[in-house]
């Protein structure tokens, strides 16, 4: 019940929160321009292995991989979803990003059964080169357990600022394999440009992984 009313709670919240900025079509946002910082439209809710969730007035949530991964990627070539009806939990590999003959694992932010899959996402990965939002989702989830997993996702201002400093670390992740890149590129500042990811070996890709997904 306490689960329950949580949920109800948060809901009611982000209710208000769109309201308040004239959205009432949650995904219909569209994202502040931005030339450095990852952006998250109002409402929605970011996991610490950069997954957005959206919660829906029908009890389920969307599920997407967010800008910073999208500006890292520059893009996708390829994107492998599970197929419908299948069940999932937090943490377990989710969607896998192909680029440049490289893979990224997104992992669940939240447990339970998968409703649907953008197919039309998948048939048109280059679609992400310009949001990683609105029609843009992955999958649509029945989730099993939101009361107790919510607390693990951030919203509103702390998303916000949380998504900045994610930035500065990958700043700080280029920069230190910049002696070893030399052409990395870098905009003014040392913010990384988009699809700077694509410029990295191998073992740049696995320590992308590591250090930013595999949370």
């Amino acid at each position: 019940m306490v689960a329950i009313f949580v949920v109800l709670t948060i809901l009611a919240l982000v209710g208000v929160d769109l309201a308040l900025h004239g959205r009432r079509r949650s995904l219909a946002l569209q994202p502040a321009a931005s030339t450095a910082s990852p952006v998250l439209p109002k409402g929605l809710f970011v996991s610490p292995g950069h997954a957005w969730v959206e919660l829906q007035r029908s009890g389920l949530v969307r599920v997407g991989l967010d800008d910073f991964v999208r500006r890292a990627l520059g893009g996708a070539d390829q994107l492998v979803l599970k197929s419908t009806g299948e069940q999932i939990k937090k943490g377990e590999p989710l969607l896998t990003v192909v680029r440049d003959g490289h893979q990224l694992v997104l992992k669940a932010p939240v447990s339970g059964t998968i409703r649907a899959s953008n197919a039309d996402l998948a048939a048109r990965p280059g679609r992400l080169t310009a949001s990683a939002y609105g029609e843009n989702w992955a999958y649509s989830i029945q989730p099993s357990r939101l009361g107790d997993e919510i607390a693990g996702l951030q919203v509103a201002e702390r998303a916000a600022q949380w998504l900045n400093a994610e930035l500065d670390r990958l700043a700080d992740w280029f920069a230190c394999l910049a002696p070893a890149r030399p052409g990395l590129a870098m905009q003014d500042g040392g913010l990384p440009v988009s699809g700077a990811l694509t410029q990295v070996d191998d073992a740049g890709w696995q320590g992308f992984q590591a250090h930013f997904l595999d949370c």
